[in-house]
């Protein structure tokens, strides 16, 4: 292997495109490569893994004071985030209880809890982020729309969760509450009303 990429090097030196072109060609090959010995590592640990996680899960639940039984629910989720084994299983379940753990820390077991039974975010990040926007005064039956629509993949700032809180309280639509967010517009666009601006503490 070290042979082939010596002359993989040697013969693509030169500053051609079609050189470029190898070279990032043998490269993303290479990535793939690894990338799928990987994954193959990762699904060969499964089955050690499984019961520890399972083990994980349900201590989360005791600590939080969760619905009986969702823990099942949690592995089957930890699994179909990462069907393809891009990480080893156990980091997932791992990562998971760690934001559930951050959340109750931050925002209270209630607010751990309610999120942990209704399974509406399900990614770390996700659960973290649905967490501060419940903290802002956000619906619980917003946060599944809000996940499906990518609302939670990023952090913002609390002004802008307040933000988006309002505009969804003003029945907007899960799709535009990012936009909400960052522009302070109310459903169909139009200019906030003084009612929301007082929201805003302007």
């Amino acid at each position: 292997m070290q042979k082939f990429e010596a002359n993989i090097r040697s013969w693509t030196s030169e500053s051609s495109p079609a050189a470029a072109g190898c070279r990032t060609e043998c490269a993303q090959e290479q990535d793939r490569g690894q990338r799928g010995q990987e994954q193959q590592r990762n699904r060969g640990r499964f089955s050690r893994e499984l019961p520890e996680s399972a083990r994980q899960l349900l201590s989360l639940e005791q600590v939080l004071g969760g619905q009986a039984g969702n823990f099942g629910e949690w592995l089957q989720i930890a699994y179909e985030v990462n069907e393809d084994f891009e990480v080893p299983f156990s980091d997932v379940v791992r990562d998971i209880c760690e934001a559930f753990q951050i959340v109750e820390q931050n925002y209270g077991t209630t607010v751990a809890q309610c999120l942990y039974d209704t399974r509406s975010a399900v990614l770390p990040t996700e659960i973290k982020n649905a967490a501060k926007y419940l903290s802002c005064g956000g619906r619980t039956e917003d946060i599944l729309a809000l996940a499906k629509s990518g609302f939670f993949m990023e952090e913002l700032a609390h002004d802008n969760i307040v933000r988006a809180v309002a505009y969804m309280e003003a029945s907007g639509a899960a799709a535009g509450a990012y936009q909400a967010a960052k522009d302070d517009v109310q459903p169909g666009g139009e200019a906030p009303k003084q009612q929301f601006q007082q929201t805003m503490g302007r």
